[in-house]
């Protein structure tokens, strides 16, 4: 495993975790109340996990794509690398004055959409 796949493995066990901490300290606290608490937390430890294994997972592939252009594409073609949004799936570049994309293809960043 390389570096950011233990980062992104700690982010998504953190955060859950933190979500119910949170939750159980808002009720020792008298702010929420225990029957709440203890009908809330699950679903929104089980949410922040999902949502939080989603991202994570996209934006380690969106790092394995960019670390594979560095290595298939020339200067010229790395200047023309731009993705959309945030941790896109696939980057596009210009070759030969048409645009191409990288993207994960069968589990490894390759030249093509998919």
């Amino acid at each position: 495993m390389q570096v950011h796949h233990y980062v992104a493995w700690f982010i998504v066990l953190t955060v859950p975790l933190s979500v119910g901490v949170v939750f159980a300290v808002e009720s020792l606290k008298g702010r929420l109340r225990v029957w709440v608490a203890l009908c809330v937390t699950p679903i929104a430890v089980l949410v922040s996990g999902v949502a939080t294994f989603v991202l994570v997972a996209r934006c380690v592939d969106s790092y394995e794509i960019v670390v594979a252009a560095k290595k298939l594409l020339t200067t010229s073609e790395l200047e023309t690398l731009s993705g959309r949004w945030f941790c896109p799936a696939a980057y596009r570049f210009q070759r030969d004055g048409r645009g191409e994309c990288i993207a994960i293809i069968g589990g490894r960043a390759g030249i093509g959409c998919g």
